[in-house]
């Protein structure tokens, strides 16, 4: 990680548009490491950021958190963050981040098998409520542990028009006819994996 650090710092990658760090052992000390060279102005032009199955969890996300809010990705398009071990408190900072108007090019958020209970996708909601979400196309939630509560409050979301540009909903595990017919009448194909 020091080595990504440093080429950050050296400003080597200021027209990266894409990058993909998944899979891999950077854990909550070198996501924040990252994050604090992003912040420096070392990834100006990423478009799509995949930080999938890294083993981060609250204090990676917080960091994370902390430079969508200082503005280091004003022009991300794509995060994933997959499979970590990402719970409430760091969804909760990612929202705050948003409100924060932190990403406000993101269209495609991933945030599928983590481990986010209804908490964390009220914070959510609480962002796309601000308009803060208006450009996501596609929002992928499945495999975490919410429930009804979330559910509903993402069926309200969309009756009230509040995430206009939405394609794709992921986020059921069985068929939940509120959310299915909001999704429908807007045309948003919404995904039920069991």
């Amino acid at each position: 990680m020091p080595a990504l650090v440093s080429v950050l710092r050296s400003e080597a990658l200021v027209q990266l548009e894409k990058l993909v760090l998944s899979v891999n052992e950077l854990g909550d000390e070198g996501i924040a490491a990252f994050a604090a060279g992003a912040a420096g102005g070392g990834l100006p032009q990423i478009k799509r950021l995949y930080l999938g199955r890294i083993q981060i969890g609250v204090a990676g996300m917080q960091a994370l958190a902390t430079a969508f809010a200082g503005g280091a990705f004003r022009k991300l398009e794509e995060l994933s963050l997959t499979e970590n071990r990402i719970d409430d408190a760091g969804v909760t900072a990612l929202a705050a981040a948003l409100e924060k108007d932190g990403l406000p090019a993101l269209k495609d958020l991933y945030l599928h098998n983590m481990m986010i209970s209804d908490e964390g996708v009220k914070a959510l909601a609480a962002a796309a409520g601000c308009g803060r979400l208006e450009k996501l196309e596609v929002l992928n939630l499945h495999k975490n542990t919410f429930g009804e509560e979330s559910i509903e409050a993402f069926a309200k979301l969309i009756v009230n028009g509040k995430l206009q540009s939405l394609k794709t909903l992921d986020m059921l595990r069985s068929e939940h006819p509120r959310l299915q017919a909001a999704c429908e009448e807007r045309g948003i194909e919404c995904v039920v994996e069991p």
